[in-house]
């Protein structure tokens, strides 16, 4: 049985707010062309994802290349994701949770280990969001 309130995440989220610039690869919605760009914030990351804020809905199945410009890395870590949530959280915000595919980049390895790192997000209030 599955309930909405049930954890489903794979792995920790760490509460983490950076610019995340984004471009459209693929799109499964009309409105969006590939090679349309965004900036947006992350609102927490894991080794396999992160849930960002923007301005534009975003639907589910849509690519996008991330451009995440973190202090955490030593450069602009560039990740491929795809779109497995989207929902209005406020009128014209948007929250989205991307799923970062391991197989198009060797920096998996640096993404993965700076994420674990970091200490994990409060439960009270990651239910709070």
């Amino acid at each position: 049985m599955s309930s909405p309130d049930i954890e489903r995440r794979g792995a920790p989220r760490h509460a983490h707010e950076v610019t995340v610039d984004i471009k459209v690869v693929t799109a499964t919605d009309p409105v969006l062309n590939p090679g349309q760009t965004f900036r947006c914030r992350s609102h927490d990351i894991s080794i396999g994802g992160l849930q960002i804020r923007i301005g534009h809905p975003l639907s589910v199945g849509t690519t996008l290349t991330l451009w995440v410009i973190s202090p955490l890395f030593q450069d602009t870590m560039i990740r491929v994701g795809t779109v497995l949530w989207s929902r209005e959280i406020d009128t014209g915000i948007h929250a989205a949770g991307i799923v970062l595919l391991a197989e198009e980049s060797e920096n998996i390895t640096l993404w993965r280990n700076t994420v674990a790192l970091m200490p994990a997000q409060a439960q009270a209030a990651d239910a709070q969001t």
